[in-house]
């Protein structure tokens, strides 16, 4: 059977004038391939001695639960945010398994886990495996390892089921969490989850938790926090689960809400001359219950000015841009991040290295506020061979960092890191290195 397979094989290719390269004989693995499998183990083997340490026979992680974005339910799992990553990669399969051990375990612990007082965690912090209600940016950091485990398991019918479960909390389909209006297209509250929308003010105890002596900050850092009503651009980090969904079941619904929503995004970002808007009011207009003012909101452009990096205004709809790439095929979707990075490039004040995305009331982006992200004006604009070699530096800074992660194992994760970039060069952009040359 192999040999008349192979004689169809070349007279397929004969017929058709492709090149059939056959391998007839074992090649001796590279060294970089040879260090990728051995980081792999290492790190599996750092995996074991973390759960060892602190996670318990139940699956618990071994500390104080907590409400909040300060350390809540979603720091917890953040600590296996690559696990199933490593594994789809190719880890071991322990990898995987201390994962799942980890995710069923602190299903449990949340849902038992109350916060008296604070309605959306007075009777537990999940219901039906799920954050109750709270706000992307920190519900998107929880769910990274459950994304990444669909990549190694996709065929495992109980995150499926969870999968479906949690994206009709979002597209309608579920009868309780009414997060989604079809009318409008929009998420009407920043906090949102398994029990619906949060339609009230947030207090400083919904954003930060119950009071924790000696740290007043956890709680004061929110307190111009408290409107969440309307749609913001960190919700458009649900589409992810839309994504997973129709890769999973085939079922068109779930594509279709991804696009009608990340689509309604698209539009007020291209109609806002290129600027994301961070506060949508209920009737689905820009800068809706803030007298206009598209750049106003929790996590919008001017909250927060006494510290950098609370402005969220990236970060969904980078996630939901590519998702809708990633579904059509249509480069389009990209049009109103690079409108956006051409608008805050136009306007750049760069001071100390770093280039300023403030926007205040009475006019223009200001250098003195906060910065955008972590990207370093040499970054702008995100040309590829500035992005790669920023990531290589990055790299690079992790590995001298290994030690700090795993401490049972410093020298033999180090040593694989070590040994990785004197293999590895640089990455290069130049024409022809990211590409197979044709031949002469």
């Amino acid at each position: 059977m192999g040999v008349s397979l192979s004689c169809l094989a070349l007279a397929r290719c004969a017929a058709s004038g492709d090149v059939l390269v056959v391998v007839d004989r074992p090649a001796e693995a590279p060294e970089w391939a040879l260090l990728q499998r051995e980081l792999m183990a290492a790190n599996a083997e750092g995996a074991r001695v973390f759960m060892e340490k602190y996670v318990d026979d139940r699956g618990y992680l071994l500390h104080t639960e907590r409400w909040g974005g300060n350390d809540g339910p979603d720091d917890a799992m953040e600590n296996f945010h690559n696990w199933p990553l490593a594994y789809a990669l190719g880890a071991p399969r322990s990898l995987i398994e201390h994962y799942s051990k980890a995710w069923e375990g602190h299903i449990v612990q949340y849902t038992e886990a109350r916060a008296e007082g604070i309605p959306m965690a007075a009777d537990g912090m999940y219901e039906r495996e799920f954050i109750t209600a709270f706000d992307w940016e920190h519900t998107g950091e929880g769910l990274q390892a459950f994304h990444f485990y669909g990549l190694g398991r996709p065929d495992d019918p109980r995150y499926r089921e969870r999968v479906v479960r949690f994206a009709g909390f979002y597209n309608g389909d579920d009868p309780v969490a009414r997060n989604y209006d079809p009318e409008h297209r929009l998420i009407r509250s920043l906090h949102n989850g398994s029990r619906g929308p949060k339609m009230t003010p947030a207090t400083e105890q919904d954003w930060g938790g119950l009071p924790v002596r000696g740290e007043p900050e956890r709680l004061t850092r929110y307190s111009t926090a408290s409107r969440v009503v309307g749609d913001h651009p960190l919700n458009l980090l649900s589409t992810t689960l839309g994504v997973n969904a129709y890769v999973l079941t085939g079922e068109r619904k779930y594509r279709d809400w991804v696009l009608e929503y990340a689509g309604a995004w698209r539009d007020r970002i291209l109609s806002n001359g290129g600027n994301i808007p961070t506060r949508i009011g209920l009737d689905g207009t820009i800068g809706g219950e803030a007298d206009g003012k598209w750049y106003d909101g929790v996590f919008g452009w001017n909250f927060w000015p006494e510290e950098s990096g609370r402005n969220y205004f990236m970060r969904g709809p980078r996630v939901a841009m590519g998702n809708g790439l990633l579904l059509t095929g249509d480069p389009g979707w990209i049009e109103p991040l690079r409108q956006q990075i051409t608008n805050l490039h136009a306007v750049r004040r760069v001071e100390n290295g770093r280039i300023s995305n403030s926007y205040v009331d009475f006019g223009g982006f200001q250098p003195g506020g906060r910065e955008f992200g972590s990207l370093r004006a040499r970054t702008f604009p995100i040309f590829l061979e500035e992005l790669l070699r920023d990531l290589w530096g990055r790299a690079k800074h992790l590995a001298s960092n290994q030690l700090d992660l795993f401490s049972p194992l410093p020298s033999s994760i180090f040593r694989v890191h070590l040994r990785a970039f004197t293999v590895l060069p640089p990455p290069q952009t130049r024409a022809g290195t990211l590409h197979r040359q044709k031949p002469a």
